[in-house]
């Protein structure tokens, strides 16, 4: 699955951190290693159904690059490798987040830094507009990819392996789990 499309599940629950939680086989004591793999298995076997096309808009102005995500509630995404660090806002909405470092709920308005490496799986809980700010000169879509995106962990030579040495890149209140 690519960022840009996702699927549609329908989960009822009381708790929507948990909703993630259940989605992603989490359980607040897995190793960022193994949730990293799990993340991986989950969009594998995701690629696999339907997906749901997410509209997204694009922005430009000198030196910068706005990608804006509209995820509809029910939606689950899950994101690409981000090779470089860059500003994350949430300027509509309410998702639950997994990444190799465990489960965060957002609600907007939310900004924060993204780190290098960041992959993301996210549950909108409400229609959520995410948009991701990189710096940039260039306006064709497809070579500023080339430059933010990284095909897998091996191709951001200059990661420090955080996982490996149980550090937590991104700073950000937890809304959820404790």
């Amino acid at each position: 699955m690519s960022e840009g499309q996702a699927i549609n599940i329908d989960i009822a629950t009381t708790d929507p951190v948990m909703t993630l939680a259940r989605i992603v086989d989490f359980d607040g004591a897995v190793a960022p290693l193994v949730m990293r793999e799990r993340i991986f298995a989950l969009e594998a076997e995701l690629s696999k159904l339907p997906q749901a096309e997410l509209p997204i808009a694009h922005h430009f102005a000198k030196g910068v690059y706005a990608r804006e995500m509209t995820m509809r509630a029910g939606e689950l995404v899950i994101g690409k490798i981000h090779r470089l660090q860059h500003l994350s806002i949430i300027s509509q909405g309410d998702v639950a987040v997994a990444t190799e470092f465990g489960i965060r709920r957002y609600r907007a308005p939310f900004t924060f830094v993204s780190e290098p490496g960041a992959k993301r799986v996210i549950y909108a809980h409400e229609d959520t507009v995410w948009t991701t700010i990189h710096v940039t000169d260039k306006t064709d879509v497809n070579e500023i990819e080339k430059d933010i995106i990284a095909p897998n962990y091996d191709d951001i030579p200059e990661l420090i392996d955080v996982a490996a040495i149980g550090g937590e890149p991104e700073k950000a209140e937890c809304l959820g789990l404790p």
